[in-house]
């Protein structure tokens, strides 16, 4: 709880400290999940997580969804996939489940206020950089025929996480 203050309070993290919480998150979440949640990580040995910073929440928020809305109440196996990768541009952050992908009227629907601070936040940032920082949301067919939903970011090579005063 703590440490979940601790990040809300600062606009940008490392990597490394986004996933240290992110994987505290989960393993509250654990018991909820079951013994068929298989969590995987990867993180392209081009990445020094304790150096490449992002938006404070960027991975934590889509993975909270991913748990809440997609993963909670399914049946089988709950799958979960971050994968971090160096791409010519910068770094692909892509957060993917095997929950059915997203549904726009699903009971589970929730109050869209994670998703709104993380657009928010682009927004204010990407005002502020000749290079966007980009997010997409899309249902993907996953290879055991499932499908899942899959959040992506690209954070550019070079970009400014600092904000500017407005005048």
């Amino acid at each position: 709880m703590r440490r979940n203050l601790e990040l809300t309070g600062q606009f940008c993290v490392t990597i490394a400290e986004e996933l240290d919480f992110v994987n505290t998150f989960i393993n509250l979440e654990r018991k909820a999940l079951g013994d068929n949640f298989i969590l995987s990580i990867f993180i392209d040995e081009a990445i020094n997580p304790d150096q490449e910073i992002l938006p404070s929440m960027m991975i934590q928020i889509p993975v909270e969804n991913a748990l809440k809305h997609a993963l909670k109440d399914k049946e089988g196996m709950k799958r979960l996939w971050i994968d971090i990768r160096r791409i010519e541009i910068g770094i692909c952050i892509k957060i993917r489940d095997n929950g059915g992908g997203y549904k726009v009227n699903s009971v589970n629907h929730g109050t869209g206020t994670g998703m709104k601070v993380i657009f928010q936040t682009v927004q204010l940032l990407n005002a502020n950089n000749k290079k966007h920082l980009d997010i997409s949301i899309a249902n993907v067919q996953l290879d055991e025929g499932e499908i899942g939903c899959e959040f992506t970011v690209i954070l550019p090579q070079g970009y400014d996480y600092n904000l500017k005063k407005m005048v």
